[in-house]
Formats: C-alpha cells, structure tokens, sequence
C-alpha cells in the first residue's frame, strides 16, 4: 500500500512449514523458499535444491526432526516411515511394512535421491530381534537385514549419500522390566545402536549418531519423550542438530 513502511505477518507453529504468500488468488501447493536468511539474498545462480529421503519407524513417520534439517539445508523431503515396522523380518513380494530391506520398501526409494538417511532399530529391539553378527545374510536377524538393505538401497540410488542413524534411546520400563533393559533376548537398545554404527563404518557411511549425541537419559527421559518413546519437541531439535552437523560435516 502506498506510504507502507512495512508488512507484517504471523503464523502459528503448525503453520511454519505451510504458509506462503500467493502470486494471485489461486492457493497452490506450498514449495519451499531457495534462502531463509534476515537479510536479502541477491543471485544469479540457480538455487539448488536437493531431495531427502529418511526410511525408518514412527520415530521417522511422526516428522518431528526432519523439517528442521530440510529448512537448514534447502532439502525437499520424502517420508518413508512406517509406524511399528522392524529393520528385520518381511519378505520380498508382501505387504509394505516391517522388513525395510524388502523390495516393496526398497522400491519407495527415488532413483534420484540425494540424501538418505535410515534410522531404525527400536522395534527390533522391542520384539526381540536376534542381532547375528556383522556378516549375516539372514534378513530374520538385525544385522542380516541391515546388510541387505545396503546392498539394496545402493542399487536402487546408486548416487545417493546414506547416511546411517543410531538407534534412539530406549530404556523405557514399558520395553523391559530387566534392571539393564535387556530383551528377551538378552540385548539392550544401545547394543541396537551400536550394530547400525558398526554397519556405517563398515560401508563408509556417516553416521548420525541420535543414541550418543542427544544427551537423552534415564534423568531427563520424561520430558524429552513425554509418550515413553517418541521425541518431544527439545528432543526431535536435539535430533535435527545432530543430523543437520552430519550432513554439512560431508559438504553434501
């Protein structure tokens, strides 16, 4: 309007993702800006954007830490969680769901990814997954399934950066009355953790480390995950810092 000085405008949280201004009166599909920065950004060069893919459990599909890593890094994103599934398990041909080493999973993969980053292992503790050792092929146990899925995802992306994401924390008394939260099969969620770290270094992928770096513990568990399992809102920032730290320390 004439003599403006300037226009504010607010949104609320669960608009931070989806609000945008319209050339026109027709709403179109939200995109992303190419620059988040206080200060105008002026360019010639084309804004490159590039394509996200994280692959996991409710810890994945709930979205909690994801749209800050892809406002960070000017990434698109596709959500491949689903709620409740095992890394382990499945079989090729079935229903979509545990099993992400399956062809049905695998296939949800973009050719073109960029970027994956895979995080699991929390329901294979919880439903007493064997971990086999680092050289199975028996997609039944946690390791034997973590191979194939590399061996997979790498055929089906070929170009893509994996990216490797601890287990989070799971010592929760719903899990496991054991004193050490073990299993019945006598493994606790950090030895779950420690296998897909184990798995990384021996493919030479980063890891993002969300067991060891978001300083989640038997101290502070209630109030980073207020449900006993999934991240809160300081967890899941706790979450998307230590994944955003990895992808840069790449310089994807």
């Amino acid at each position: 309007p004439a003599g403006c000085a300037f226009i504010r405008i607010t949104i609320g949280a669960a608009q931070k993702y989806t609000a945008q201004f319209e050339a026109g009166s027709v709403q179109t599909s939200y995109a992303r800006g190419g620059y988040n920065s206080i200060y105008p950004y002026y360019s010639d060069e084309p804004v490159v954007v590039k394509k996200l893919v994280t692959i996991g459990d409710s810890i994945t599909a709930g979205n909690s830490w994801q749209p800050k890593v892809m406002l960070k890094l000017n990434l698109t994103h596709t959500n491949l969680g689903i709620s409740g599934t095992a890394l382990a398990g499945g079989s090729d041909g079935g229903a979509v769901g545990s099993g992400y080493w399956t062809t049905q999973r695998i296939a949800q993969i973009p050719t073109d990814t960029d970027i994956i980053i895979l995080n699991g292992g929390i329901n294979d503790y919880a439903q007493n997954i064997a971990l086999g050792t680092i050289g199975s092929t028996n997609t039944s146990e946690f390791y034997g399934a973590l191979n194939k899925w590399v061996e997979r995802a790498m055929a089906q992306a070929p170009n893509a950066k994996i990216f490797i994401a601890s287990t989070t924390y799971g010592e929760y008394s719903s899990f496991s009355a054991d004193p050490n939260y073990a299993n019945a099969g006598g493994n606790s969620s950090k030895e779950y953790a420690t296998a897909m770290k184990n798995i990384a270094y021996k493919y030479g992928f980063p890891v993002i480390d969300f067991q060891g770096c978001c300083m989640v513990n038997k101290w502070n568990r209630a109030v980073m995950a207020p449900d006993g399992l999934h991240p809160g809102s300081e967890y899941a920032d706790r979450m998307a810092n230590v994944a955003i730290n990895a992808i840069i320390n790449l310089k994807y």
